[in-house]
């Protein structure tokens, strides 16, 4: 999904930056003719984000469930077959895959205080909370739910 969806977009907007010197027209705020019949300017990072972010969470949780199948085999060589079927390892792939999506779209689920916006700097698709006064909104707090799901499973996995 990131060489399918992400890749190409960064590819697009690098190349973009150096030829022209100037950030796309959708970076820009402009609209691009097919979307602005609907009212609606074309914005990648509503896409780019959450795949590029479930990706990692995906990642992560495949690196923890190898080292939880290969603890299993260690500690209990003999139940392992009895324990790690395909049943259960497709099931547990499905809820990682599922969990790891649901994870990268809460800010914007659960929350109408985040837009989805290229940083120039960065060069990625961010969460960025919308200001209130200068002030963070009350639910800012959400976005901690990325650093605690990475190092729970990190931590999980040493």
């Amino acid at each position: 999904m990131v060489g399918v969806v992400v890749v190409p977009f960064s590819v697009y907007t690098e190349i973009s930056l150096m030829v022209t010197s100037t950030p796309p027209m959708w970076y820009q705020g402009g609209t691009s003719s097919f979307f602005s019949d609907l009212g609606s300017p074309w914005q990648p990072c509503m896409l780019i984000g959450p795949v590029f972010a479930g990706c990692t969470f995906v990642s992560i949780s495949t690196i923890f469930l190898m080292t939880l199948e290969r603890s299993v085999a260690i500690l209990w060589p003999l139940h392992k077959d009895a324990l790690v079927t395909r049943r259960r390892t497709l099931l547990l792939i499905l809820l990682s895959w599922a969990a790891s999506f649901l994870l990268a779209v809460a800010p914007l689920i659960f929350s109408s205080n985040f837009n989805l916006e290229y940083n120039e700097c960065s060069r990625m698709c961010n969460y960025t909370p919308l200001l209130f006064g200068g002030q963070l909104p009350p639910d800012a707090n959400i976005l901690l739910l990325f650093p605690a799901f990475d190092f729970t499973l990190l931590g999980g996995t040493l």
